[in-house]
């Protein structure tokens, strides 16, 4: 019940996050983004909205070619670019990283298990998370920007039109914070890869080793 009444309270914060924020910042994306049209109260106090539909699909299971990706890449680039440039202070009240997505000392045993649970040698995951531990140490010398806070390939909305695709839209807005762009830009690791990869940071812009 305790864990039950924890995760809808978390629930209740995050909407309330979505409804403040989001419709803000709609309009200086490039795309669609899921912003409460209306919004209200249910009895018991907890915040909804009424959205309009991004027409499409999941970007991950859309079965999107190679030359797909490689088309949609720097769109996916500048929308992020748009993003992490957004002056936060304008859209309310925003949290700063409070789950440390990238905060490698705080996730290390769980990192370590998943990693070794999928066959990996153990001497290879601590090279690995020691390498990242290093790196998180310089992370607090970075820039903190607006991030979506939980970018994949699910949360993108791709539309097919008489043959070809287009980014439609994106979704699932319940972890916007500030944070290490870092946290975003894993789209381009988990997600796009060769040339794909390469038009999606020529969009974006240069990063740092660090990030």
């Amino acid at each position: 019940a305790e864990r039950a009444t924890a995760v809808c309270a978390c629930w209740v914060v995050r909407r309330a996050r979505e409804l403040e924020v989001l419709p803000r910042l709609a309009p200086r994306l490039p795309l669609p983004i899921t912003a409460a049209q209306w919004r209200g109260v249910m009895p018991n106090g907890w915040p909804f909205g009424g959205y309009r539909l991004l027409r499409g699909e999941v970007a991950a299971t859309a079965g999107l070619e190679d030359n797909e990706k490689l088309a949609l890449a720097p769109v996916w680039g500048a929308f992020l670019r748009a993003l992490h440039g957004t002056d936060a202070a304008a859209l309310g009240v925003l949290p700063i990283d409070p789950l440390g997505k990238v905060d490698v000392a705080r996730r290390w045993d769980v990192t370590l298990a998943n990693l070794v649970s999928t066959g990996a040698s153990t001497e290879a995951v601590l090279r690995t998370l020691d390498r990242a531990r290093a790196i998180w140490g310089l992370a607090s010398e970075r820039p903190q920007v607006l991030v979506h806070g939980d970018l994949d390939g699910r949360h993108l909305i791709v539309a097919r039109d008489e043959g070809s695709v287009r980014a439609a839209g994106v979704i699932d807005w319940g972890d916007v914070m500030i944070g290490d762009p870092a946290i975003d830009l894993g789209l381009a690791y988990g997600f796009l890869e060769g040339a794909a990869r390469e038009a999606f940071f020529d969009a974006y812009g240069e990063i740092d080793a660090g990030t």
